[in-house]
C-alpha cells in the first residue's frame, strides 16, 4: 500500500513540474481526498460460453485522490475494493451408464478485486460543475468464488479452485461522465458514471481451458470529497 501512495504523489509532482510551477501552490487547496461507493455492473466478453454468463449487480468502496492542476484539469487516482459476479443455469447429467439423471444447475462466479485507475479529469459547464475524465485502470484479483448448486435439493456441486483458472492482473481503459455538486469552499459530493473495459485476457492460459475472455464493468460512482 505504501507503495501506492508513493506512485500516486510522483505523479502529482511530475504533473506540477510539467506547468512550471511551484508543488506548494496546489498542495492544500488543490490536493482533494474523498470516498467512493456504489454499485457496479460486471459482464464477460469472449466466446459463448464466456458471454452467456448474466451480468450481477454487486457494490464497491474505497478512497478518491484528486489533483487539481487548475480549473479545467486534473490528475485522478481510486483504491477501491470491487466485487464483480457473475450467473448462469444449465442441464447436466450425473451418474454412469444407466444409472444417470439430468440436473437443473445455477451456476455463480464470484471475484474480488482490488482496483486502481489512473484518470485524467476535465471540467466544463458555467460553474465547471460536469466533468469528462479518461485513462487506464489496474485490477488485482484477490480471490474467485465458484458455487454450482443443483436446483433441486440445494446441494453444492462445487469441485475446483477457481483462482487456479484465472489471472491475477486484469488492464484496460477507463471512460466516465459526471457532474460536481459544491456543498462549501471545502466539501464536494460527485456522482459520475464510469465504464471499465478490459482488455486484457483474465483466463489462465497455463491451466488450458478457460478460453480469451475479458471484463465489462459499468460503475455508478457516488463520491464526497474535502480539499485538504
Amino acid at each position: 500500500m505504501n507503495r501506492i501512495y508513493l506512485i500516486a504523489f510522483t505523479i502529482l509532482l511530475f504533473t506540477n513540474n510539467l506547468i512550471g510551477q511551484d508543488i506548494n501552490e496546489y498542495v492544500g487547496s488543490n490536493f482533494k481526498l474523498g470516498i467512493n461507493v456504489g454499485p457496479n455492473h460486471n459482464s464477460l466478453r469472449g466466446d459463448e460460453l464466456a458471454e452467456g454468463y448474466e451480468p450481477n449487480i454487486n457494490l464497491f468502496t474505497g478512497l478518491s485522490f484528486e489533483f487539481k492542476v487548475n480549473e479545467k484539469f486534473s490528475i485522478l487516482t481510486n483504491i477501491n475494493y470491487e466485487v464483480k459476479s457473475v450467473k448462469t443455469e444449465y442441464t447436466t447429467t450425473i451418474g454412469f451408464w444407466t444409472n444417470y439423471q439430468k440436473i437443473e444447475i445455477e451456476d455463480k462466479t464470484k471475484f474480488q478485486y482490488l482496483n486502481i485507475p489512473i484518470l485524467a479529469r476535465i471540467y466544463f459547464g458555467f460553474e465547471n460543475e460536469f466533468f469528462v475524465n479518461g485513462g487506464f485502470f489496474y485490477n488485482h484479483l484477490f480471490d474467485v468464488n465458484n458455487k454450482m448448486i443443483n436446483k433441486e435439493n440445494g446441494e453444492d456441486l462445487s469441485e475446483l479452485d477457481f483462482n487456479e483458472l484465472f489471472n491475477q492482473n486484469d488492464i484496460g481503459i477507463s471512460l466516465g461522465i459526471g457532474v460536481n455538486f459544491k456543498i462549501n469552499n471545502q466539501n464536494s459530493m460527485a456522482i459520475e458514471l464510469r465504464d471499465d473495459l478490459g482488455i486484457s485476457n483474465i483466463g489462465n492460459r497455463d491451466f488450458g481451458s478457460i478460453s480469451p475472455t475479458s471484463t465489462n464493468t459499468i460503475k455508478f460512482i457516488v463520491n464526497w470529497s474535502f480539499e485538504l
